[in-house]
């Protein structure tokens, strides 16, 4: 298992590479990104704001999870903090298990354990002032 949390640019490439094995058939990947519009309104950058530690022990717990659920410790999970601009990579998921249903699934729960877990604070600052 990899995790990262980091104010840098994180790499889908590295991602694969951290979770494939000689034994998995699928890796499947998700990759979050800063959108251009929220709330009807330009988004000019993100900002979050968190303990580089606490969300790592978060993302490994949801590692463990995965692991029990679906068998397969190959994965990687890495996440942005700081400033980011629109069009951004924010998170990238990727996991490994030797078909592909299993990696679709393991996958999916991870984004939807970071969106239900991971309370950062965030500031999204719109055109025009306000956030």
């Amino acid at each position: 298992m990899f995790f990262q949390v980091t104010k840098e640019e994180i790499s889908v490439e590295k991602a694969v590479e951290m979770a494939k094995h000689d034994e998995a058939g699928a890796v499947v990947t998700f990759v979050g990104t800063v959108r251009a519009f929220s709330h009807g309104r330009k988004v000019l950058y993100l900002e979050y704001d968190a303990s580089p530690e606490v969300v790592e022990e978060k993302l490994r717990e949801i590692g463990e999870e995965i692991a029990q659920r679906w068998g397969t410790e190959h994965l990687a999970i890495m996440h942005r903090i700081g400033r980011l601009r629109v069009g951004e990579k924010l998170s990238i998921v990727a996991v490994a298990t030797p078909h592909r249903a299993e990696a679709f699934a393991a996958c999916k729960f991870a984004i939807d354990r970071i969106k239900e877990t991971l309370h950062l604070r965030m500031k999204e600052v719109w055109e025009g002032g306000g956030f």
